[in-house]
């Protein structure tokens, strides 16, 4: 029995970069998960890959996506199911200054696997 990630290699790809295109990353290859959780078209977007992800990727282990409705942030574990491949995330604390309040959150770092490798 072949693997899906050996089966739908092609396909994986496509998705991972649908969806590195939807988070919209900076020039650091990083986004702000303040952001993410307030945009609410983002998240459309990745839940809307959801059907597409079943079929190409392994998600049986996945509660997120077995049991969408006991998750809080299901975008972002469907985020970390369909890059680990290909890239490594590294989350930072980060603070955002909002009508003078500051808001304690994460910034979202993807380095590409290669990368890594490279070091």
């Amino acid at each position: 029995m072949k693997l899906k990630r050996d089966l739908y290699k092609d396909e994986q790809k496509i998705i991972i970069d649908k969806l590195i295109n939807i988070l919209q990353l900076d020039s650091n290859n990083s986004l702000i998960l303040y952001d993410l959780d307030n945009n609410y078209d983002k998240q459309e977007k990745i839940y809307e890959l959801i059907p597409e992800i079943k079929q190409y990727f392994k998600v049986g282990s996945v509660k997120s996506l077995t049991y969408p409705e006991q998750m809080k942030c299901v975008y972002l574990s469907v985020i970390k199911l369909v890059i680990k491949n290909e890239y490594n995330m590294f989350t930072k604390d980060f603070r955002i200054v909002k009508n003078e309040d500051i808001i304690r959150t994460k910034k979202i770092f993807l380095l590409k696997n290669n990368i890594l490798k490279d070091i």
